[in-house]
């Protein structure tokens, strides 16, 4: 059963909201950010990435950082930018990019639901990362970016906000930098959030999508704020984090290419030889695969495709992924890359960057290889994560992501 409620968010007031959202604080390094909120006082990165106002001596981890972001906050909700809504809502959310859309609910969900596997991961998470943002939630006091998930298609969910955002004018209706359109209603009826919170408890698991850090980091900060309240009951805010929810069948994934610097010593020819022993290759003028199990390879400026011998694909929810079949059969045996986490010698290229980006590494950055990868399915991920194991790193890219600064859940 999947706890989902809605809550009382803190929204961005009209004269600000165009200026405000912003993308995601982890998709851009410090400068980039800097350059985003240039001429924008009013911008979310003043908090999602409050090191922009610090000069770049001071760490981007250190505490001054997180209580820059809380003056910020502050601020904000003091000049009357920010407003909480008085009512528990839910915030529907649809975004359209490229003729495609996604529709779905910002919420709040249960950090022991985590604990206990009802909200299921599929990736490993980074101490480093973990440590920053729970000091951004204790510290602020709130969770100021939704984690991403995803649920199994339930009909009745999803007509039920159908059915409210066609008679209801939304809140925000805004364009992002990438040509993203985000759309967002407020539903303050009780009587279809009841609705809707009753029928999520008839979903089994929520799956993450994006945001892992962002999980631990909520359910690491209820820890923290659990072990400071001595009349804790379970019931208060921090024992919830905000999240962005979408059926399974809106999603789309687009493929997390690799590019490597070297051949480990072969050349051309013999790293051919090699992948003539695991696959058919052959020359081919496409750039992207149109399948699974088969991966293109860009080399001295010329397009391959390998198609992984049957025989070596295993049974098996991760190893039979695309991305472990490249580390296992490729990258560590014959270019030695073992840990991908850690070897400089990779790296990745998300696909909204497209084969153009493997190519131009290839041709004018130095990179002597490059793998076009098909998109790791939606249903793959779901399995993964329902036989609670973890896929290998850099397997999935969500596209388009999610807006920050539309909603924001504070802790009382």
């Amino acid at each position: 059963m999947a706890i989902v409620k809605p809550f009382k968010g803190l929204r961005p007031s009209d004269a600000i909201v165009e200026q405000f959202h912003c993308p995601p604080y982890d998709v851009m390094d410090r400068d980039e950010a800097r350059n985003l909120a240039h001429g924008k006082p009013y911008s979310f990165l003043h908090i999602t990435r409050s090191d922009i106002d610090l000069p770049d001596s001071i760490d981007e981890h250190d505490s001054q950082v997180y209580l820059v972001a809380k003056r910020n906050l502050q601020k904000f909700i003091d000049e009357g930018l920010l407003v909480k809504d008085a009512e528990n809502c839910y915030y529907f959310y649809r975004e359209i990019w490229k003729g495609r859309s996604q529709l779905g609910l910002f919420a709040v969900v249960n950090t022991d639901e985590y604990e206990k596997g009802i909200i299921r991961r599929h990736e490993f998470t980074r101490k480093e990362k973990e440590v920053d943002r729970t000091n951004h939630i204790v510290i602020t006091e709130t969770h100021t970016e939704p984690v991403f998930l995803t649920y199994q298609n339930h009909d009745l969910i999803e007509k039920l906000i159908l059915d409210y955002i066609k008679n209801h004018e939304p809140a925000y209706v805004l364009n992002d930098e990438n040509e993203v359109n985000h759309t967002l209603w407020v539903c303050k009826d009780e009587k279809i959030n009841r609705q809707i919170e009753d029928e999520f408890k008839k979903v089994e698991i929520l799956y993450i999508a994006d945001g892992h850090h962002r999980t631990a980091s909520s359910l690491n900060a209820a820890k923290e704020f659990m072990k400071n309240n001595p009349h804790h009951t379970g019931n208060e805010d921090y024992n919830y984090f905000m999240a962005v929810i979408f059926p399974s069948n809106h999603l789309k994934i687009l493929p997390y290419n690799r590019a490597v610097k070297d051949l480990g010593g072969m050349s051309d020819s013999q790293f051919i030889d090699k992948l003539k022993t695991i696959g058919e290759i052959t020359e081919t003028d496409l750039k992207e695969p149109s399948k699974k199990h088969e991966v293109h390879i860009y080399l001295s400026n010329k397009w391959y495709k390998l198609k992984f011998k049957k025989e070596l694909i295993p049974d098996d929810a991760v190893e039979s992924l695309d991305v472990a079949l490249l580390q296992n059969l490729v990258l560590s045996p014959f270019l030695g890359i073992k840990d991908p986490r850690t070897d400089k010698r990779i790296s990745f290229v998300g696909g909204i960057r497209g084969t153009s980006e493997l190519e131009m590494l290839v041709n004018k950055r130095g990179y002597a290889v490059a793998f076009s990868m098909y998109p790791t399915d939606i249903n793959d991920l779901i399995k993964v994560a329902s036989e609670s194991k973890v896929m290998p790193p850099k397997s999935t890219w969500f596209e388009p992501k999610l807006r920050s600064g539309l909603v924001i859940h504070s802790i009382d």
